[in-house]
This record gives C-alpha cells, structure tokens and sequence, in this order.
C-alpha cells in the first residue's frame, strides 16, 4: 500500500475489509487506517472541507479523520484496534445506542447533501462506551431522484427487529439476527419457522409500527413503500424522528436472568482481595474474565491497578452486561463487555475466531468450573483445552470441591471424575501450576502459566 501516513510502517490488511468494495482497512500494531480512491475520495473530501467529519467526530459518531498525502486517497481514521467485539457479542443496550449513533450520523450528513446507503453494524466499533462508524465509505452524495438517504430495510432488520425481540423476552431469535452477517442472510439462511412467519409476513408490520407509530400510509403496504425511491423526503425524516424518539426511550434491561442480582451487593472479601492482589502482581496489560458477570470486580480492578491496563468481561446473563456496560464510562473505556457462551462459543467463518479476538495476558475464571462439568457436561480436559487458546501468559481459576454447593444447602451428588486430582491433571497439560490457595469452602485458586 502506498502511503504517506506511517509510510514506513508495515501495514496488514484487516479481516473482514473485503466486505467492503469501496475501502479497505489496514492494521499496524494499535493503529488502523482506512483506504479511499477514486469517486469515494472526492465525496470525504468535501466532507472534510465543510468541517461535517470533524463535527461528527467531535459528537463521538465517528473517529478523528486526517488525510494523507499522496494523492489524497489515504483516510486516517485514529482509531486504536482495541479488542474486535462482534454485533453477536453486543448486549442490546450497545444494540441500542448504535441504532441510535447511525440516526445521529445519517441526519448530520443529510444536512449537507449526503447519506449513508449501508447500515451493517459491523461498520462500528465501541470505544469508551460510543459506537463509531468506520466505514466512512458508504457516504454517498444525494441526487434529485434520492433526496433523502437511509437504508431503513437493513436498518430495520439489523437493529429495530432484534431490539423489539429483546424487549419482549424472546432473547433468542434477537440474537439469531445479530448473529447474520450480511442483513440478506435472512433470505439464505435456514431460520426457524416461528421467526420466518414474522419477516416474510404482515405480522412484520406490528414490530416497524412500533417504532414508527401511526403514519400515513396504509401498514400493509408498509414494506412495498420502503423498497421503493418514491417514499416523500418529508415524510421519510418524520418516521426517523419519531423511531429515534422511540430508541431513546427504549428499556429492555427490565427481562430477568438467572444471575442478574448476582453482584448488585459486591464487596471486596478477603477473598476477592486475594485474587486481586495476585492478579496486580502478574506480568501483563490486559485482563479476560470469562464469567465475570457485570464487572463489578473488574472496576474493582481497575480502579486500584497501578498499571495502564484494560480488562474484558464476557459472559452469557445478557442482564448481567447490560448492567456492567452502563458503567463503563466510569473507568475511562478500559472495561469492555461481550455476550459469550464458554460452552457453545459462537463462530463464524468469515469472522476472526474468538481465541483470536480475545486472546489475553491474564484469564480468570472464577466459581464458573462446577457449572461447566456439572450443568453444561464439559470435561475439565475441555475447559482447559479452551483456554489454553486465550492466552500465553497466566491463568487464574477456582476449583469448587463441593460442586454446586453453598452454605445454605447439602452438597450435591459429585461424579467420580469430580475431584482436584482430576482437575490438576487436566490443567497440568496446558498451564505450569504456581499456586494453589484455599480461598474459602467451596473455592479453591489455582494460578497457573501457560506451556510456551
């Protein structure tokens, strides 16, 4: 690639860019920059002259945009690489907030003769808590037959659809959308029959009305309307307006989990105290806690951590992270969240895989092994086969003896093949045991180090 900004710095071509045909993306350590050319580089530029990229950066809409010098066809987006969450790993709330930012971005580039013909939410990247778009690519300039842009049917069905599911407790079938990559896999894709019936159907026009409320036109030929040009400007910027009023005052935090009060009382025990001062004293930027619910530790964490580091929680209570992610402002955007499922990991194969994405200088996983091997039916061979695959550094886990026990109940039945013989041995083949501390009852910490 030819370039003037970072010329003698060997870029790499991001994964997932060939899905855009009118940029490319490049990685350089932390730094990532996006390529324009062409028909595409004459529209940014316009746009970088009126101040509007500037003006949506200042709005946290979009990164800090330079361009480069050569041939000016090299769009600098200073955006840091961070940890790749994908929208099948977002909480809904994140959901929310960037349908919300899309509207923001698409009405500041109406206003000076542009739109944006594309909606995928793999085109932003959270950072600090704000959804930013990066696919700057997708702007295009308003004609006299499109006077007003918006691709309300992706938009539709990528954020609105999933969201109402969510609302309404049927966290699955929102989820299965988030899951799609491209906003036409809905038509490829082998979906179950309930969920067919509602996007191929009339049924669909309950859940647009929703957020549209009443409007002119008749519901039933709602969907003739939008694949359609004709659709009045005037009347297309009301049904923004009203769907963005409808999003800002959307709460689907209010769906119960099964462990959604699970830290809503977190104090730092002596138990939690040793763990993390044996975490503060291990080599390493960054944190990965797999069941770490809403990151109440990992604020905890943070907040007495005398190194810059950045710490991210996964886990399947999607209550949980929504609780956690609405404070993750508080620890200036080093806390991050995503929806992940240790024993049935998601995976895609145009997608980097997670051991990748989330790959880490220190694992924890506490008072999660018991419900693996005794709920999900993992071997202890396969948990520590899995997280051998995300890091290189140290492993922090607990091993409860007693199983699904807790103080006010009897233990449960054991298996036989449930004790910490078996549990040290199947962790001895990926991780070098350095400690082992008897931190209460039912918990017993094992640290351990990577086999290099």
């Amino acid at each position: 690639m030819d370039n003037t900004i970072g010329k003698d710095i060997s870029w790499k071509e991001m994964h997932l860019s060939g899905f855009d045909h009118l940029s490319s993306t490049y990685i350089s350590g932390d730094n990532v920059i996006h390529a324009v050319s062409g028909a595409k580089r004459e529209v940014l530029l316009e746009l970088w002259n009126s101040g509007c990229l500037q003006r949506a950066a200042d709005l946290n809409l979009i990164y800090p945009t330079s361009f480069g010098n050569d041939n000016g066809t090299i769009l600098s987006l200073n955006q840091e690489q961070g940890k790749i969450i994908y929208p099948a790993e977002w909480t809904f709330e994140m959901v929310r907030l960037a349908a919300l930012s899309f509207i923001d971005l698409n009405n500041l580039l109406d206003e000076e003769g542009f739109g944006l013909v594309d909606a995928h939410p793999y085109n932003f990247v959270f950072q600090n808590g704000f959804p930013k778009w990066v696919d700057l690519g997708s702007i295009v300039r308003k004609s006299a037959r499109s006077e007003y842009l918006f691709p309300e049917i992706e938009f539709f069905q990528t954020y609105l659809i999933p969201l109402r599911f969510a609302q309404q407790g049927k966290i699955n079938l929102a989820r299965l959308i988030l899951k799609l990559e491209r906003h036409n896999d809905l038509n490829k894709v082998d979906l179950v029959s309930k969920f067919k019936r509602i996007m191929f159907s009339q049924k669909l026009d309950k859940y647009i009305d929703f957020f549209t409320g009443p409007i002119v036109l008749n519901s039933s030929s709602l969907i003739k309307h939008f694949l359609s040009s004709s659709l009045a400007p005037r009347l297309a910027r009301s049904r923004i307006r009203r769907i963005k009023k409808r999003l800002e005052r959307l709460d689907i935090r209010s769906v119960p989990t099964l462990w959604d009060d699970y830290d809503d009382d977190f104090i730092l025990t002596d138990r939690f105290k040793k763990i993390n001062l044996i975490l503060q004293n291990l080599p390493g930027k960054n944190v990965l806690d797999i069941g770490g619910n809403t990151g109440a530790f990992a604020s905890k964490f943070l907040a007495t951590s005398k190194k810059d580091m950045s710490y991210c929680v996964l886990d399947s209570d999607l209550k949980s992270l929504e609780k956690g992610f609405s404070r993750v402002e508080v620890v200036e955007g080093r806390l991050h969240f995503a929806y992940f499922d240790f024993a049935q990991p998601w995976m895609s194969a145009n997608s980097k895989p997670y051991w990748e994405r989330f790959h880490s200088d220190l694992v924890i996983m506490l008072a999660v092994t018991h419900h693996l091997v005794l709920t999900e039916r993992m071997t202890f061979l396969q948990i520590f086969e899995r997280l051998q695959l995300l890091t290189h550094g140290y492993l922090l886990i607990e091993f409860m003896p007693l199983g699904l026990w807790h103080s006010e109940i009897s233990a449960n039945e054991i298996p036989a093949n449930y004790t910490e013989e078996d549990f040290v041995s199947a962790m001895s083949k990926f991780f070098s045991v350095t400690q082992r501390i008897e931190l209460e009852p039912n918990r017993i910490l094992f640290v351990g180090k990577a086999h290099s």
